[in-house]
């Protein structure tokens, strides 16, 4: 009796997980959402030094500026493996 170890990244070509991953990590979305995060960042930045703080303004640019990072970061290791 062999014991393998079945490998989840060789997920057979045309499965649903599969293309589906493929269809959204790809280099022009990866430099899309870039551009759009460092708008973002650069509003927060502006915000809140420039501008002194505004709110709701600071708040927003700093809550979607922190989402968009966590969500970059977790597509950057899938994208990886």
């Amino acid at each position: 009796m062999t014991t393998e170890r079945r490998d989840e990244s060789a997920a057979p070509v045309g499965s649903p997980r599969n293309s589906i991953l493929r269809r959204i990590l790809t280099v022009r979305n990866f430099a899309v959402f870039s551009v759009i995060h460092s708008v973002l960042f650069t509003g927060l930045m502006v915000c809140a030094f420039a501008l002194g703080k505004p709110q709701p303004a600071t708040f927003i640019f700093g809550f979607t500026h922190g989402v968009m990072y966590m969500v970059m970061t977790v597509a950057c290791i899938a994208a990886a493996r």
